[in-house]
């Protein structure tokens, strides 16, 4: 699930998997092209895997060099051995895959939410969902510059109809059961109607008399 920003952390995350399992690492799936999830995926000798819109914004992002813009914008963050890696598998709409006896279903989200190219990944026997960045857990605030209010809203209400017992957010402490997701979406409602009263009080104001 996701690689991190720098070769620190994914070393870090790496070293950590090894405390509980010294299986090969197989698959990597990227839940978003953002760097904080993408730009280690080199680290990982692994098939990495994402919608088919989160290889095209990284190739996008990749000509232009966005990375370069980060370095000079974040001089504090320690972008050392990151990199672009376009993932080598991509899907439309969801793919499963089996591992022993579990079945790992990951889904594209549908609609822009926190970007355009979201997805989850669903465990159903172990009742577990790695949201990405659809949820930003407590003290996180949610973030969705680069997709929508109204899809992030419609996509905490999704991953909460799948009613599991752990979800683990891109951001924040795991949470167990749907409190973080409920205390996401009552923030983002919040910030869709406050946006919303402000837009027609402006109407009113600048409507002639």
């Amino acid at each position: 699930m996701d690689s991190l920003t720098n070769e620190k952390m994914a070393m870090d995350f790496l070293s950590s998997i090894r405390k509980v399992t010294d299986k090969p690492i197989r698959f990597l799936i990227n839940t978003h092209y953002h760097g904080d999830h993408t730009w280690t995926n080199h680290l990982f000798n692994a098939v990495t895997m994402a919608h088919v819109n989160t290889r095209r914004l990284i190739e996008e992002e990749m000509r232009i060099n966005v990375m370069g813009l980060y370095e000079k914008l974040f001089p504090e963050i320690d972008f050392s051995g990151a990199k672009y890696t376009p993932q080598g598998l991509v899907f439309s709409e969801s793919l499963i895959l089996h591992a022993g006896d579990k079945t790992i279903e990951i889904k594209y989200i549908g609609y822009p939410a926190h970007t355009v190219g979201d997805v989850y990944v669903h465990i159903p026997d172990s009742r577990v969902v790695f949201t990405g960045d659809l949820l930003f857990a407590e003290p996180c605030t949610p973030f969705v510059l680069f997709g929508s209010v109204s899809g992030s809203i419609e996509a905490l209400d999704r991953l909460a109809s799948l009613n599991a017992d752990i979800y683990v957010p891109g951001h924040g402490p795991v949470s167990y059961g749907r409190k973080a997701l409920y205390r996401a979406r009552d923030y983002l409602v919040y910030i869709r109607d406050e946006a919303g009263d402000t837009l027609r009080r402006a109407y009113h104001l600048m409507k002639p008399p």
